[in-house]
């Protein structure tokens, strides 16, 4: 297993660490700052929720995304 720390080459945000600072004096770093780890999921899960709230109405609208929602259980 390998984890990707692309620095400021694609579209994900990348702070104030750059390959090539100007006018900037942060240092680039490789590495991951923070903890990555891996679970598994059970056959049935939910990949995506989305939350609507309507203030007016005072009402949460909850729309899933579920995978697998037919399968068996153990």
């Amino acid at each position: 297993m390998k984890v990707w720390d692309p620095t400021d080459e694609g579209p994900q945000p990348r702070g104030k660490q750059v390959r090539k600072p100007e006018g900037i004096w942060y240092t680039p770093v490789t590495g991951i700052w923070q903890t990555v780890w891996l679970e598994t999921v059970p056959g049935t899960y939910l990949s995506a929720v989305r939350q609507t709230p309507d203030v007016d109405a005072q009402t949460l609208t909850v729309q899933s995304t579920v995978v697998n929602p037919w399968q068996e259980t153990r």
